[in-house]
């Protein structure tokens, strides 16, 4: 019916008749409801006047002026409703018609509380409240305007919240009048079963799946899931009952249901080098009301390995501590899951979490399994190597150090000079160094290419267009564009596999590329000098169904030349992504790199 478009109508400028649109006939005014049959016709109009009425009357310095008329509006609103939900009209038409008197119940709403100079705070006493156990939260009802208003009661998101004390309109007992002088503030009480543990809507097994899978498919697209926790308060002006809404915060931050224990192990991965016996796993876990380690007496930790492993616990003050040893002849990667047994409950965690967010934005608790991946490695590992740092733009790869049993010093731009380098076998230069120290340029740099000539070993990692030929010891470039190889199953072709760095103290063979993680890496050079040499070779295969070309060949990924005494290498491979998952071709590479010509 709405779209039946009316008689053309003649154009006050021309004489004409106007073309009709696809709009033509949509009613927009409120006297448009009175297409539906679920009410009675003749109230429309005094909505109508009512919402014209606070338009025209509508004074910026004085808003509760109109708070009156729209409170009628709101009224009548509110019997539309009632007369459709019980009306003996079509489904289709009832839902047609709640739909348009739903919105306009919630723009009045809305009005009238801005009319008033309402408004709701629910502050909880922290951003982190503990699933299924009973907590609370204060609201405060706060009024600018002098208009007489009643308290009627509060609730939260998930059911009603205790100990709010209703007033006399619903049980007949003391009536709270709110006042402009004098905020209205409750202690919300809220049930152990009333709060679920708040997760995102999305999750995925692991780093390589490509898509996430929707715990929620309602929230498909959605920047976040909606806030665990909103109260609600309402109120009475005049007879009609008015909604206010506020999220539950602390210091700004939505409130978020976590478990009762925060579970985790001392990494995610664990290397298991030549000759080692054993390793050692810590597990902790925090109380989030407490922020403090609970593991006992509450909880009962067990670990759950693979068969034949034997597990022997040491329980210390700062958590539990195993010392797990593989059967002898393990050479394939386990993982071993943390399991935190409630006591009182007997449930089981076997995960944690930590805060993500940036700047004021809402913070989101992102989960992760308390398991420790245990790696064996058919490597060979120099003993004594000194190593130091320079961080770039947030990579893990001193942890990796750790692994291998070495000690990493972390440099500053100011550190690299002369009498400090010379301490170290091997430099090497974060991701991103130069993007993340723009003082790197000049003298440093030369402190660094001087250190190289007196038998240093330099390893620079990728870098983006602020690293110029000025920081290397012969002219390169990484173009326009630095290139990027994003397949991370493309072989890799040795183009120098007699090279030391592709033989000692590991020998390199394409199978050390295997089950890689998200690319093969990105800032691979476009030029170098005739002085360095390029170890590999590799490109994305493009896909010609999908009008995709193969890349030309990319050699600018792996590049090294000697230097005086020593040797500078310039190593684009995404080493920083394989080493914190414990690839084993990646640290066969990544040993080869840090260790200086003088140990070969």
């Amino acid at each position: 019916d709405l779209c039946i478009p009316p008689a053309a109508v003649q154009s006050p400028a021309s004489g004409t008749a106007a073309q009709p649109t696809f709009f033509d006939g949509i009613g927009t005014s409120i006297l448009s409801l009175q297409q539906y049959r679920t009410f009675p016709t003749d109230i429309v109009p005094k909505l109508a006047g009512d919402i014209d009425s606070a338009a025209s009357n509508f004074n910026p310095t004085h808003p509760e002026a109109i708070a009156p008329t729209l409170a009628d509006g709101l009224k009548i609103v509110d019997q539309l409703i009632h007369f459709t939900e019980t009306s003996s009209a079509s489904t289709l038409e009832k839902y047609n018609a709640l739909h348009e008197l739903r919105i306009k119940q919630t723009q009045l709403n809305q009005a009238l509380t801005l009319a008033l100079g309402l408004s709701l705070k629910a502050t909880a006493a922290s951003a982190d409240l503990p699933a299924q156990t009973p907590s609370s939260v204060t609201t405060t009802l706060s009024q600018t305007s002098a208009e007489p208003i009643t308290y009627v009661r509060a609730w939260s998101s998930s059911s009603t919240l205790r100990g709010v004390g209703d007033g006399a309109s619903s049980h007949g007992g003391p009536v709270w009048k709110v006042s402009r002088d004098k905020p209205l503030t409750r202690e919300c009480g809220l049930s152990a079963e009333e709060s679920a543990v708040t997760r995102p809507y999305f999750t995925r097994t692991n780093i390589e799946v490509p898509v996430y899978t929707l715990l929620t498919s309602d929230l498909r697209n959605a920047p976040a899931a909606p806030a665990a926790l909103s109260c609600w308060a309402m109120v009475n002006f005049m007879g009609v009952d008015i909604t206010i809404g506020a999220t539950a915060l602390h210091d700004g931050q939505p409130v978020r249901f976590v478990p009762p224990i925060n579970l985790s192990t001392s990494s995610p991965t664990q290397l298991l080098l030549p000759g080692q016996k054993s390793v050692t796993i810590a597990v902790h876990g925090a109380d989030p009301s407490i922020t403090a380690n609970t593991l006992t007496p509450d909880f009962e930790v067990s670990l759950k390995t693979p068969p034949n492993w034997i597990v022997k616990p040491d329980i210390l003050p700062s958590g539990h501590v195993y010392r797990l040893t593989p059967p002898s002849l393990a050479t394939q990667p386990a993982t071993v899951q943390a399991i935190a047994t409630s006591t009182s409950t007997h449930h089981e965690y076997t995960e944690g979490y930590r805060s993500i967010g940036y700047g004021g934005l809402p913070r989101t608790n992102i989960y992760t399994p308390a398991s420790t991946r245990i790696v064996p490695l058919n490597l060979t590992v120099p003993e004594s190597l000194g190593i130091a740092y320079l961080p770039g733009t947030g990579d893990d790869i001193p942890s990796a150090l750790t692994a291998l049993g070495y000690n990493p010093t972390i440099l500053k731009v100011s550190d690299l000079t002369p009498d400090t380098l010379d301490k170290f076998d091997t430099v090497i230069l974060g991701v991103r160094t130069y993007n993340a120290h723009p003082d790197l340029h000049g003298i440093p740099t030369q402190a660094l290419l001087d250190y190289a000539r007196n038998g240093g070993n330099v390893l620079v990692q990728f870098q983006t267009d602020e690293f110029t030929a000025d920081d290397a010891p012969f002219p390169l470039s990484l173009g326009r564009s630095a290139e990027k190889v994003v397949d991370e199953t493309d072989p890799v072709k040795l183009l120098e596999s007699a090279s030391p760095l592709l033989t000692t103290p590991n020998r390199i063979t394409p199978t050390d590329f295997d089950n890689w993680f998200e690319e093969r890496g990105h800032g691979f050079l476009s030029t170098w000098d005739t002085h360095y040499t390029a170890l590999l070779e590799v490109h994305d295969p493009g896909s010609p169904e999908e009008g995709v070309q193969p890349e030309l060949p990319q050699r600018g990924g792996l590049i090294t030349t000697h230097l005086g005494k020593g040797r500078w290498t310039y190593c684009a491979f995404a080493l920083y992504r394989q080493l914190p998952e414990a690839n084993p071709g990646a640290f066969r590479l990544f040993i080869n790199l840090i260790t200086p010509p003088a140990r070969r």
